[in-house]
């Protein structure tokens, strides 16, 4: 497992051994016409909720990926206020799980603690509760994945993150 610098120092993107950002990947995806129209024919019950056709859905989407980029950009020293903890994770004191939501985006995150954020992936929420639909089933595992690895590799706080950053770019020098 990696890590990639989305807005230095506050806001980074995990890579899982697929060598995929995973920040990357949910933005390709949300600027994907092609893409997001296989989705929402797939999963039209998310657009029940907001009585719109697939067509504005697609547009909707395309529009909310750029202001979602600039606004995490815009709040990059402020990330505390737009991520909030998951409901169901807001007891624990290292590593909370947290997500963003802007309409039907839902960015998911582990806070190191505040200011720094690793983002784990995002999905369009389309059920009430995470456990209710695949996507939002995949994004809680990955939140615990990597919860799990930086719990095991001792990380509990910034100064440990970033020495394990550092220490995972040395190992990428060739000499």
């Amino acid at each position: 497992m990696k890590f990639n610098t989305i807005f230095e120092p506050n806001l980074y993107s995990v890579i899982f051994d697929n060598n995929t950002d995973e920040f990357e990947k949910f933005l390709r995806f949300l600027t994907d016409a092609t893409q997001l129209e296989v989705y929402f024919n797939e999963n039209r019950n998310v657009l029940k909720y907001y009585n719109i056709s697939i067509e504005d859905a697609i547009e909707k989407t395309l529009d909310l990926s750029i202001e979602l980029y600039e606004y995490l950009k815009l709040n990059r020293n402020n990330l505390d206020k737009i991520f909030e903890p998951l409901k169901s994770f807001g007891g624990e004191y290292a590593l909370h799980r947290m997500k963003f939501k802007s309409n039907w985006i839902r960015v998911y995150a582990i806070k190191i603690e505040s200011k720094y954020f690793v983002i784990t992936g995002g999905v369009i929420k389309q059920s009430n509760k995470m456990k209710e639909h695949i996507g939002t089933q995949k994004q809680l595992v990955n939140l615990s994945k990597v919860r799990e690895y930086l719990l095991e590799q001792g990380i509990v706080d910034v100064d440990g993150f970033f020495e394990l950053i550092n220490e995972k770019n040395d190992d990428k020098k060739e000499f």
